[in-house]
This record gives structure tokens, sequence and C-alpha cells, in this order.
């Protein structure tokens, strides 16, 4: 006669047993327990070599806690690379930062602004695709989603250490950056529609359209916002 083990028991190789859901109308974070197979490092891990199992392991159990600490941890490495080398400055403007070796007040600014920016940004639009995905007939709640978009924004956030050794190699002109960040943005962008298609319970065709529709969207609001800027705010100030 088989018991149900206790929660220190399960077996580490299996997936663990589903968690009750939030609410089907909540938009907001809900704390249920945190994963119980598998450290940080290793959660992390798994979502590079074996995605869809670790996401879904992610975004069923919303481990918003780890969540955060990766924004912090990673967010701050990616903002000391970029803010201390002025490279924030090209890739914010397209032209020279200062151009006077490290600079730690540089990097101390961009270790607390850079995963400030990172947690805005990934929560509202984790919230704009925990909308479109309920006008798909998506269920999934808002945490499940924020957790699984940093998980799989791991990829994209490598970049700036690979960028750090290509300036010290001397290959920064070589273009090899630029391919490295397309790849590893593709990435991201594949990860993300798994974390959306395991939140709701999707197909991957509907998970993708959930994406791409408030991303496109999103996409023509800053393009206008940048064509009013250029055209009509630039002009009205000179």
């Amino acid at each position: 006669m088989s018991t149900t083990p206790s929660p220190g028991e399960e077996n580490t190789q299996d997936l663990p047993q589903p968690q009750p859901r939030a609410p089907d109308n909540s938009l907001v974070a809900w704390e249920p327990s945190k994963p119980k197979s598998g450290s940080l490092p290793t959660t992390c891990l798994g979502v590079l070599v074996a995605p869809v199992q670790t996401l879904r392991r992610v975004v069923e159990h919303r481990p918003t806690g780890w969540a955060i600490n990766i924004i912090v941890f990673l967010g701050a490495l990616d903002g000391v690379i970029d803010w201390s080398t002025g490279n924030a400055w090209t890739r914010a403007f397209g032209a020279e930062g200062p151009d006077n070796g490290f600079s730690i007040g540089a990097a101390m600014a961009g270790a607390v602004i850079s995963p400030a920016v990172l947690t805005i940004l990934i929560a509202f639009f984790a919230a704009v695709v925990t909308a479109s995905s309920r006008v798909l007939g998506g269920k999934g709640p808002y945490a499940g989603l924020f957790s699984g978009f940093v998980f799989a924004y791991l990829p994209s956030l490598l970049f700036s250490p690979f960028q750090l050794a290509a300036m010290v190699l001397g290959l920064s002109e070589s273009g090899l950056p630029g391919v490295v960040v397309l790849g590893l943005w593709l990435w991201s962008l594949v990860l993300a529609v798994i974390a959306v298609r395991e939140n709701n319970g999707f197909r991957t065709l509907t998970a993708i359209a959930a994406f791409v529709i408030p991303t496109a969207m999103l996409m023509v609001f800053l393009f206008a916002l940048l064509v009013f800027a250029v055209f009509y705010l630039a002009p009205a100030l000179q």
C-alpha cells in the first residue's frame, strides 16, 4: 500500500507534484511553497540543459524569491561591466562613453540601477503577457510567468561577461560579439515562449501568439514614441 511522501522525501529525479494554483482571475503574485527538487544553481543549470522540465517546475512553484536573487546578482554583474566600461552609453545612444578606464562610481551606480530597471521591465512585460494569455484562454498566474521570464532571461545575461572578455582579447570589432548576443537573445526568446506555454497549458502556437502579440504592440508603441520625439518634440525644443 503506497503512501504519500512527506515534502522532504520527494525523489529529486522526478517532477514534484503540482501545487494549488492561484485563482483564475488573479493577476498578483501568489506565494506558494518553493520547489523541493534541486537548489537554485541546479535549477539555473536545468533551464539551460533541460528547459522544458525545469521551466515547468519553475512556473508551477513560482519561486519569486529565487527570481529576485537572479535579477539582483546577474543584473548587478551586467550593470557593473556595462557602466564601468562605458558600454551602457554605447548601447543606449550609439556613441562612445567616457574613455577613462574602469570607474568605481559608475560600477556602483550600475550595480544598483541595472537590477532595478531589469526588475521593472520583466515585471511589466510579465503582466502584459499574462493579460494576453487570459484573452487566449490561459489561466496561469502572474507569479509563475514572472519567475519563468526571469529564468528564461539567463542566457542574455551571459553576454556582458563575454563582451568583457572580447574587449580584453581585442575582438570587440570583429563582429563576434554581435553574433553571440543575437544567439543569446534568440535562446532567451525560445525559453520565454516555453515559460508561457507551461504556465498556461497552451499549445506551442498559442504560446507564441500570447508572447508575440503584446511584443509587437509594444514595439509599435515605442516606435511611435520615437517618431514623435524625433520629428515633433526635438524641433520644438530647439
